[in-house]
């Protein structure tokens, strides 16, 4: 039996219907955002959706959409270049497909870790030391470190020194980390370089004999 949407008149054999309703006059409650900022850090690329800074990755806006829409939906899916989310909704026993557009604005800035690289800031040193005749072996290290140190923070600055070598890392609790990865065990001292947002902190100096 054909049915006619109360709506809008459009038959059932012409149209999907849900419940009494065609598709597309099927009242809805879906609020979602109709424009989402992201800001990106010029020199990385990572991204900020509010506060938090993270990778770019098109997956995390789709799911700060979700986050940000109101309503019930079994699924949602943002279709980036397209600039549409598509949501699932359930009605009855019944699943269709609802589309929204959303506008994606790009901003431009520096994230938290370039903002403090730029500014040359570090929390800890890494002071590698050898005797004569080692430094093959240091600049091995250091290469080493650097490839882990810079998944994670950054290093602000190399210094070479007559038996060895500094360098000044953003993150202390990256080095800590680092170094128990590869097994060093530094000797390690602390000194107070200022206040920050009332506290004080306090820079770390790790010194590995190679």
């Amino acid at each position: 039996m054909v049915k006619l949407c109360p709506k809008c008149g459009a038959a059932s054999d012409k149209k999907k219907f849900v419940g009494a309703f065609c598709v597309d006059c099927y009242p809805i409650e879906i609020h979602s955002p109709s424009a989402v900022t992201v800001y990106r850090c010029k020199d990385c690329g990572n991204m900020r959706l509010k506060k938090e800074w993270m990778q770019f990755s098109v997956p995390k806006i789709e799911e700060y959409i979700q986050k940000e829409t109101k309503g019930k939906f079994e699924q949602a899916v943002l279709e980036f270049e397209e600039r549409k989310i598509k949501y699932v909704i359930k009605a009855g026993s019944q699943l269709f497909e609802v589309e929204r557009p959303v506008r994606i604005d790009f901003k431009e800035e520096l994230c938290t870790q370039c903002n403090w690289k730029h500014g040359s800031y570090y929390e800890a040193i890494i002071q590698l030391r050898g005797e004569d005749g080692k430094e093959d072996k240091i600049l091995r290290l250091a290469d080493k470190l650097a490839k882990l140190l810079t998944k994670k923070t950054f290093i602000s600055k190399e210094e070479h020194k007559k038996n060895g070598l500094d360098m000044y890392i953003g993150n202390k609790k990256v080095v800590v980390a680092v170094l128990a990865e590869l097994g060093l065990k530094p000797s390690r001292s602390s000194s107070l370089c200022g206040l920050k947002e009332g506290r004080r902190v306090y820079r770390e100096t790790f010194l590995i004999r190679v």
